[in-house]
């Protein structure tokens, strides 16, 4: 069968005008969560190559028409005017990739029509089959041999395989279409807790739960909501999904949580009702953590949690600048990750490297464990040092631009370790 005549009108490879036939979508705060996607290739320019298409990309493949270069009569779209076509004087492959927007492939189809049986594979992200697929035969309108035009190629993987990282189409070097490609997958929800925020006192005035640094007069729950809106940023600018315990100066907690701290200018718990002692609200860490109700099961099992923190307490020379805490049991490994991102930007000192340290007393990492989601608790440097009266890493905490790296490092890291789960 020729290459041209049998199925050619070629076109731009751009995305329809219907380009995603189905966008199922759950909206997480600040991110969209797709679940599954179907593209075609309607409102593509033609003659286009290798388009990208909401996050995928089809290498070796070019966009044909109805109306144009495809011979519609033989090669009909499943849906709409386009299709997709191995590109000619190519080697018959058409190679699909998914960026990182796109995490956790499960499930990948097509509707195939070719001069020949045509092949669909998946591999992981180490270039090993998975599975695959073949149409049978040739199924062009005309063929004779029974098998129906856009012929549906399902590959779904079994649970605990690895994740799909290319899907390969090929023939052999004649010619084929594809319509209708879709991907199903389980993508990464970043919950982001920036720590703290005021709260209500005995008088219903809210109230700072931490004080204020000696020289540049900051706030650890302040800060800590700087750190979250730099990450948040990135994770939004990459075209990831997110979640935020608090996005303004209050904490999650409506209700009174103890008595203001005339001295200190800050909230004061006289009867702590949780684990952590005398340092802050259990009712309002109980409460921010319920935003896990937020997601799916799928979702909880792909969710990276981090609380931010700086700290305020005393044992910076022996603990390290920075320290990570984690309880969940693959959070080790996320705490190791954060604490060297933040360190790549602030240096450790002579002492060496922040504490890693299991911790399940603390609320927050509690729940990591119950909603089975990685999570660490990162001490961010110390706006003050308890034992010492203040610390240098006060004034690298007033820095925007420090301030800024420690974010997207932080952001970097959490995505690094997503990815590294999910192969």
């Amino acid at each position: 069968m020729h290459r041209y005549k049998r199925l050619l009108a070629m076109t731009h490879p751009i995305t329809r005008s219907k380009c995603i036939v189905a966008l199922l979508l759950m909206l997480a705060v600040g991110g969209a969560t797709a679940k599954e996607t179907t593209l075609g290739f309607d409102g593509v320019t033609e003659l286009v190559s290798n388009p990208k298409i909401e996050g995928v990309t089809f290498s070796g493949a070019t966009v044909l028409a109805c109306g144009g270069a495809l011979n519609c009569g033989q090669f009909p779209p499943a849906s709409g005017s386009n299709i997709l076509y191995d590109t000619s004087g190519g080697s018959g492959v058409i190679t699909v990739t998914f960026d990182k927007t796109v995490k956790a492939v499960t499930k990948v189809s097509a509707k195939i029509t070719g001069n020949r049986a045509i092949t669909m594979a998946a591999f992981d992200v180490d270039g090993n089959l998975l599975k695959s697929m073949t149409t049978g035969g040739p199924n062009y309108i005309g063929a004779g041999t029974g098998i129906s035009p856009n012929t549906l190629l399902s590959i779904a993987l079994d649970p605990g395989s690895k994740k799909i990282s290319k899907v390969t189409f090929r023939d052999s070097g004649n010619t084929f279409t594809i319509d209708d490609f879709s991907f199903t997958y389980d993508p990464a929800t970043y919950i982001i807790d920036a720590g703290h925020g005021k709260l209500l006192d005995e008088n219903n005035v809210r109230r700072y739960q931490r004080p204020a640094t000696p020289t540049y007069n900051l706030r650890e729950d302040n800060l800590t909501l700087l750190f979250a809106g730099i990450i948040r940023d990135k994770l939004k600018k990459d075209g990831l999904s997110y979640l935020e315990t608090r996005t303004g100066e209050n904490a999650p907690w409506n209700e009174r949580c103890g008595k203001y701290d005339a001295k200190n200018d800050q909230i004061y718990y006289p009867q702590p009702d949780y684990k952590e002692g005398t340092n802050g609200c259990g009712s309002d860490l109980r409460n921010r953590m319920r935003i896990f109700d937020k997601l799916e099961t799928k979702e909880k099992n792909g969710a990276v949690f981090i609380s931010l923190h700086t700290n305020g307490g005393s044992g910076r020379l022996i603990k390290g600048r920075t320290q990570a805490y984690w309880c969940q049991k693959d959070s080790d490994k996320l705490s190791i990750k954060v604490r060297n991102a933040i360190q790549g930007v602030v240096p450790p000192l002579f002492t060496g490297n922040g504490l890693i340290e299991k911790n399940c007393d603390l609320i927050v990492l509690a729940a990591t464990e119950e909603f089975n989601a990685p999570g660490t608790l990162a001490e961010i440097l110390y706006h003050l040092d308890a034992s010492l009266g203040n610390t240098d890493d006060e004034k690298i905490l007033n820095d925007a631009g420090k301030r800024q790296q420690i974010g997207e490092a932080i952001a970097k890291a959490l995505v690094e370790f997503s990815d590294e789960k999910n192969k």
